[in-house]
């Protein structure tokens, strides 16, 4: 591809987000007009300039819980990512263990997460373990499902090619199997890497002492909700860290695919 031609690309891809940053910006000009004629209350929701404001003055308060749910959403996110291929590759290898696993995963996916963090809190107590717990719970399902049918779908003829060859099973998984399945375990990926900060934020909700969720809690307690506003803006941000890492890496792991 010519430079020319990528830069016709570049600019394609960023004329799309068009639409959805003028809509962002319409309504929060239309949320701080709102809010400044009185016809929202500043008290209920914030003008959108007093939680900008907000997030600039108390940015140093805010730090250290946007570092330790930001650490702990990464632990727990590659904790997931290694246990979904786990999962993916027995169910794939071994078919009882794909009867026995399969339907437990669906049945564990109909409990909300809101409904089963308090029973893992009592179980493993305040601190880190019950949070990565349920990051792990919330982001594992997703890539180990997108694996595990993307190892399915692998075209039968070429690993039939491969066996006359002479390949063995680990040869075959290794040069046909997981290389092809490698788009939709990404698919997975980016899926989760927008869960993990919901999962690690509710967490905290239930029981931890620092990190945005426990902050978003005090706040609105203290009926700061322009600082709950603004913690709300750096989860986002987060979320979207996470998501960028992840095509990132996917667009670096599985080039071929990309540029086809």
């Amino acid at each position: 591809m010519s430079k020319k031609e990528k830069l016709i690309k570049n600019t394609k891809k960023s004329a799309s987000f068009l639409p959805a940053l003028a809509l962002v910006v319409f309504l929060v000009v239309l949320t701080e007009i709102l809010v400044r004629i009185g016809k929202i209350k500043g008290f209920i929701l914030p003008a959108p300039s007093a939680v900008l404001e907000s997030l600039f003055v108390n940015f140093d308060e805010m730090l250290p819980h946007l570092w330790e749910t930001f650490w702990v959403c990464a632990v727990g996110f590659l904790f997931s990512i290694v246990v979904a291929i786990v999962i993916a590759m027995l169910m794939d290898g071994m078919k009882f263990v794909k009867k026995a696993i399969y339907p437990i995963l669906i049945a564990s996916q109909t409990i909300p997460i809101m409904v089963i963090t308090p029973i893992i809190v009592l179980l493993l107590g305040y601190g880190l373990a019950p949070r990565l717990l349920v990051v792990i719970l919330v982001c594992f399902f997703p890539i180990a499902i997108s694996l595990y049918d993307g190892l399915q779908s692998v075209d039968p003829d070429m690993i039939s090619l491969m066996k006359s060859m002479g390949a063995s099973k680990k040869d075959v998984f290794k040069h046909v199997k997981f290389p092809a399945s490698m788009p939709s375990f990404f698919s997975g990926v980016r899926i989760s890497a927008t869960y993990c900060i919901m999962a690690t934020v509710i967490a905290e909700w239930q029981g931890s002492n620092t990190g945005l969720g426990i902050y978003m809690i005090r706040v609105k307690r203290s009926y700061d909700y322009d600082k709950m506003f603004a913690a709300i803006i750096l989860i986002v941000m987060l979320s979207l860290l996470f998501f960028l890492v992840a095509q990132f890496v996917e667009k670096k792991a599985i080039r071929w695919k990309i540029e086809e």
